[in-house]
């Protein structure tokens, strides 16, 4: 069976983990990974812990595409509506993840601009 190494960005996706806590652990060695083309790449196994907010969010576009025709209103039952509110939870969740590693990005981005000059 082929090990597949993922980017470090996809990795703190599927799995939930900031990506400076996948630094730390990178440099403390307690996660397996490679460097290539300047790049950290982590093995994605099974046993990695997976973020549930994320594969319910691609679950729902999933069903959300396939549940109502396009052009026409979604009719809302007791169910859909609970389910909705799930969703719009596991959205805010991600969008805060999202807004995290942007923050983490600027920085990054701010280092190296400051190494350079």
């Amino acid at each position: 069976m082929d090990t597949q190494w993922i980017p470090l960005m996809d990795y703190s996706m599927k799995t939930g983990v900031s990506l400076s806590t996948l630094r730390r652990h990178i440099k403390a060695g307690k996660i397996e990974f490679r460097r290539h083309e300047g790049r950290y790449l982590l093995k994605d196994d099974a046993s990695a812990p997976r973020k549930e907010s994320f594969s319910r969010v691609q679950t729902v576009f999933a069903q959300t595409s396939t549940d109502a025709a396009p052009g026409t209103a979604p009719k809302n039952t007791a169910a859909q509506e609970s389910r909705s509110a799930d969703d719009l939870s596991a959205l805010r969740l991600q969008l805060r993840h999202a807004q995290e590693e942007i923050a983490e990005l600027k920085t990054l981005l701010a280092c190296y601009e400051e190494r350079e000059s």
